[in-house]
C-alpha cells in the first residue's frame, strides 16, 4: 500500500500545484474550484441515499466473506498474471492512464483536472476509513487496513469519471474493467467480500462528487435523467439486492 499512498501524494502535489498557478488569473478561488462543490456533493441527497444502500450491501456481504473466500482459494477462478495486472491497475493506473489521455485528447480541461481531483480525495478516504475501521485482512496478515479496498475504490471511481465524461459506451467497458481489479484482490486473498463491495461504492461516491465544470452553474445531476430503484429480496437461503436502472 506504501507505493499507492506516494502515487495519490504525487498527484495531490501536481493538483495544488496547478490550482496555485491558475487561480491568480481566474475569479474562482481554490475552494471554488477544489472544495466547495466536491463537499455540496458529499452532502446531498444522492449520496446520502448511495451510503445507506452502501452500508445495507456491506451488511449482506460480510456474513458471506469466509465463504466467498473459500471458494476462490479453493478453486482459483483467476490466474495469478491476471491478479498481478488488476493489482497494478487498482493502485492508480487506470486514472493516470486516462488522465493523462485526456489532458492531450480532451479539449474539456476540467475532465482531466477532475480526475485528478477523484485521485486526491480518494486517496484521503481510503486512508481515513482504513485507519478508523483497522480492520484485519484475510489469512495470517498483521496488516489491519482491509476495509475499504482501495485498490477497488480507485477503479470504481475511475470508472464513474469515464461514465459522466463520455456515457454509458464509457461505462459498458469501464465498470466490467472495475469490477475485474475488485475480483482480483480476492483472488490474491489480500481483501473480503464486503471490502470490495465497500471499496466500489466509496469509489462511485468519490468519482461523482469530484467530477464537475467549476465554471457550470447549472448541477451535473440536475441534468441527469437518470432514474434507480434498489429493491432488497429476504428468503431463507439468501439475501439480496435488485438494481433498476432507468436512463
Amino acid at each position: 500500500m506504501f507505493r499507492f499512498f506516494i502515487f495519490n501524494l504525487f498527484f495531490l502535489t501536481q493538483t495544488i500545484i496547478y490550482a496555485a498557478n491558475t487561480t491568480t488569473s481566474s475569479d474562482l478561488s481554490f475552494a471554488d474550484k477544489h472544495i466547495d462543490p466536491v463537499v455540496h456533493r458529499l452532502t446531498d441527497r444522492t449520496t446520502l441515499l448511495t451510503t445507506v444502500v452502501g452500508a445495507f450491501a456491506v451488511g449482506l456481504a460480510e456474513p458471506q466473506d469466509d465463504q466467498v473466500r473459500s471458494e476462490w482459494k479453493h478453486y482459483q477462478k483467476m490466474d495469478k498474471n491476471s491478479a498481478h495486472i488488476g493489482d497494478l491497475m487498482g493502485t492508480g493506473g487506470i486514472a493516470a492512464v486516462s488522465s493523462l489521455a485526456q489532458y492531450y485528447l480532451d479539449d474539456r480541461e476540467y475532465v482531466y483536472q477532475s480526475h485528478l481531483r477523484g485521485l486526491v480525495y480518494g486517496g484521503i478516504a481510503i486512508y481515513t476509513l482504513k485507519t478508523a475501521f483497522a480492520r484485519p485482512r484475510p489469512g495470517n496478515s498483521d496488516n489491519h487496513q482491509s476495509f475499504p479496498s482501495g485498490h477497488s475504490s480507485i477503479a470504481f471511481m475511475s470508472a464513474t469519471h469515464l461514465t459522466y465524461a463520455y456515457g454509458w459506451k464509457a461505462a459498458v467497458i469501464a465498470y466490467p474493467v472495475a469490477s475485474f481489479v475488485a475480483a482480483s484482490r480476492l483472488s490474491e486473498d489480500v481483501h473480503w467480500y464486503s471490502d470490495t463491495i465497500a471499496g466500489a461504492f466509496l469509489g462511485f461516491i468519490i468519482g461523482r462528487a469530484t467530477f464537475y465544470d467549476p465554471y457550470q452553474t447549472v448541477s451535473l445531476d440536475k441534468k441527469s435523467n437518470i432514474q434507480w430503484d434498489l429493491i432488497p429480496i429476504f428468503s431463507e437461503k439468501q439475501q439480496s439486492l435488485v438494481l433498476n436502472v432507468l436512463f
